[in-house]
C-alpha cells in the first residue's frame, strides 16, 4: 500500500511540473492572425449596435453549420435588425449619411468586410456568398461561451474531479491524476473569470 501511496505521489508531482511547463509565457502576437483594424469594427462609435448586429448574422450563419450566407440574406438580416428596433438615427461614414435600412445594411456589411470579418465569393450561379474567416468563427465562439458560463458546469467540474478522486484505480493512476489536474486547472480558471 505505502508503495501505491508513493507511485501516485510521484504522478501527482509529475503532473505539476508538466503543467509548470505549459505556463510558460509565449511569445504572440496577435496581430499576425488578424487584421490590424480588425477590433475596430467593435470598438468604434457605434461599437454596441455592431456588436448586437455581428452576433445576429453570425448565429444565423452558424446554424446553417457552414457559417456561410448568401449576400443579400446577410443584407436582409441586418436591415431586418433596424426595422424591428426601430433604428432610425442615421448612419455616417466619410461624410456620408445612411438613413434607409438598406443604405445602413450595406454600409455594415463594407465595413466588417473592410475590418476582415468575412469575406465573400460567388457560388455555383454566380450567387455573391458571405464566409465568416476562421480568426472570427474563433473569436465569436469564444464570446459566446463566456456568456454560457454557468453554475450547472461548475458543478459538474466539481463532481468530476471529486469522483475521479473517490474512484482512483492505481493501475491507470497517472492517467486519472492528469485528467484530474487539467479539470482543477480549468475550474480554477473559470471560478477566476467568475470573480473579476
Amino acid at each position: 500500500k505505502n508503495k501505491c501511496l508513493q507511485n501516485t505521489q510521484t504522478m501527482v508531482i509529475y503532473a505539476k511540473k508538466r503543467g509548470d511547463n505549459m505556463n510558460k509565457q509565449v511569445d504572440f502576437n496577435l496581430y499576425e492572425h488578424i487584421p490590424n483594424n480588425f477590433f475596430n469594427f467593435i470598438t468604434g462609435e457605434n461599437k454596441i449596435l455592431n456588436s448586437k448586429i455581428i452576433f445576429r448574422v453570425f448565429l444565423k450563419a452558424k446554424n446553417n453549420n457552414t457559417y456561410t450566407l448568401k449576400k443579400d440574406d446577410m443584407l436582409d438580416i441586418i436591415e431586418d435588425y433596424f426595422n424591428e428596433f426601430f433604428f432610425n438615427e442615421s448612419l455616417e461614414e466619410n461624410g456620408q449619411v445612411y438613413t434607409s435600412s438598406r443604405d445602413k445594411a450595406t454600409l455594415i456589411y463594407r465595413r466588417l468586410k473592410e475590418c476582415g470579418w468575412i469575406d465573400d465569393d460567388y457560388d455555383i450561379d454566380q450567387t455573391i456568398v458571405v464566409n465568416f474567416e476562421d480568426y472570427t468563427i474563433a473569436i465569436l465562439n469564444t464570446l459566446l461561451e463566456i456568456d454560457k458560463t454557468n453554475s450547472f458546469e461548475l458543478s459538474s467540474k466539481v463532481y468530476n474531479i471529486y469522483s475521479s478522486l473517490k474512484n482512483l484505480e492505481i493501475d491507470r493512476a497517472y492517467l486519472i491524476l492528469s485528467t484530474i489536474y487539467e479539470n482543477s486547472k480549468d475550474l480554477i480558471d473559470k471560478l477566476r473569470a467568475l470573480n473579476s
